[in-house]
């Protein structure tokens, strides 16, 4: 029961930072073209797996990077990530804009005109939309204080019985000398 409680109390704050981390990470952009796609599969046991849909980008000085088409939220995540994928072809140029954090991230890729200057965008891997950002923390609390809670019923709990160790000794002796007295 108390891990239960303890792995979101303790793990809500890294990801909370983590997103905020994300979001202060700058956007960069550059001119590049679409050297290579790929998708990795990463087998997580018994969990399943994850698809990683990742697009290698080769920029004006000749460097290469991998690029990740960003994990979603929501439930159609494969499915939003697939479209991103598909959209964006080997051998064309255009605008790409992504972030480094942890990995490298993408924000858009827009086309050059004679691959139709169309711009592939996708959502934001986190989201610092308040709400969220407020009801994360307040169920963070609200966890913190279940834990609280129940340490306290456990302290208090074990308190009342120690302090209520010697009356039992004391009313056990008595008892005793009543018996004694009896067999006398």
């Amino acid at each position: 029961m108390i891990i239960i409680i303890l792995i979101p109390a303790v793990s809500g704050p890294f990801i909370v930072g983590s997103m905020l981390k994300y979001e202060a990470t700058p956007e960069q952009d550059a001119k590049v073209e679409v050297a290579k796609k790929r998708i990795r599969y990463e087998n997580a046991g018994k969990a399943g797996g994850v698809f990683h849909y990742c697009i290698d980008f080769k920029f004006s000085d000749g460097s290469v990077k991998e690029i990740w088409i960003q994990n979603y939220a929501n439930s159609n995540s494969s499915k939003a990530k697939r479209k991103v994928y598909n959209s964006i072809h080997e051998g064309e140029t255009g605008i790409l804009t992504y972030k480094s954090f942890a990995y490298n991230y993408l924000i858009s890729f827009e086309k050059d005109l004679e691959y139709g200057g169309q711009k592939i965008e996708q959502q934001k891997i986190y989201t610092t939309d308040k709400l969220y950002i407020v009801v994360s923390v307040f169920m963070m609390v609200v966890i913190m204080g279940g834990l609280f809670k129940l340490i306290a019923s456990f302290t208090i709990e074990n308190e009342l019985k120690l302090n209520a160790m010697p009356e039992i000794n004391e009313r056990a002796k008595a008892v005793s000398k009543i018996k004694s007295k009896k067999k006398q």
